[in-house]
């Protein structure tokens, strides 16, 4: 039998060292109750939904089953760009991420992360938080931190939270798409309020295929947009989306640059009508 050279050996041996270790797949459902790592392989022995949130890492996948969560979905870990961590639900599933507090009383966000990169969430359902989908607030525009980016969201639904849908905060590299954003920001409390917001969003950001309606903004009426890119974003890009209904704009633009709409639609927006204490002309 013909010998491998001593430095092929050695190449082997580095390569195996460098491999990956295997992905896990972890599957939970609201009545779950398995809580170490790698005890939830199947659907037969489903973890808590905050066992998995907390334990998957760079590479793992969260395979959420159908039901009511009453918790928040908080990320603990980060992805990488080769292996990220994903959240999506189960076959022919409908997983509800839902709030039992009221929408003025609480500021918990639906599914959060105050670290994670490169996270992906498909198929997912939220409602009754202050946010539906968002990360790491990082200070404003008089802050220069960088907030948590690399999120990609698909096939969601955010509805009937206190303030917005889907916000990104201060972070590079957004992607929401075929997502639904509705009747967001009934908050008397707490303002600032859209269907879907971009706030200080740099690098490759893209919104495409998304319906926003009937969003508010009931504290102060200066938002209430379908879609806002806020103050200090750059680069942001959306196609195909559809905006009805919202109390403020459809499409708005605020000091921010490089942005890109393309075969948009907007119908019956500006449902503040004189009430609007933002733009003179909101629709």
């Amino acid at each position: 039998m013909k010998k491998l050279p001593f430095v092929t050996c050695l190449s082997l041996v580095a390569l195996v060292a460098a491999a990956p270790a295997h992905a896990a797949d972890w599957y939970v459902s609201p009545t779950g109750t398995e809580s170490s790592a790698g005890a939830c392989p199947t659907r037969a022995t489903p973890c808590s939904l905050a066992s998995a949130a907390a334990g998957a890492v760079a590479g793992d996948t969260v395979y959420l089953t159908s039901g009511s969560y009453t918790q928040s979905l908080f990320v603990a870990h980060t992805g990488t760009d080769a292996a990220p961590i994903t959240f999506k639900a189960d076959t022919c599933s409908t997983p509800i991420i839902e709030s039992t507090v009221s929408v003025d009383a609480d500021q918990t966000t639906g599914v959060h992360s105050e670290m994670g990169e490169y996270l992906v969430f498909d198929g997912i359902v939220v409602r009754g938080w202050s946010t539906g989908f968002g990360n790491r607030w990082a200070g404003g525009t008089e802050s220069s931190e960088v907030s948590n980016g690399h999120w990609t969201i698909k096939n969601c639904i955010s509805y009937s939270n206190g303030r917005t849908g889907f916000t990104f905060f201060s972070g590079p590299s957004y992607t929401l798409i075929n997502s639904i954003a509705g009747h967001n920001g009934s908050s008397t409390a707490h303002a600032w309020s859209s269907g879907v917001t971009l706030f200080e969003a740099t690098g490759t950001n893209l919104v495409q295929g998304v319906i926003s309606f009937e969003n508010s903004d009931e504290e102060r009426h200066t938002d209430g947009s379908g879609f806002i890119v806020d103050e200090g974003s750059n680069g942001a890009t959306f196609i195909n989306n559809l905006a009805f209904g919202n109390s403020g704009s459809c499409l708005r633009l605020t000091k921010s640059s490089n942005t890109t709409f393309v075969n948009n639609t907007c119908y019956h927006n500006s449902q503040f009508g004189s009430q609007a204490t933002g733009p003179s002309n909101p629709g």
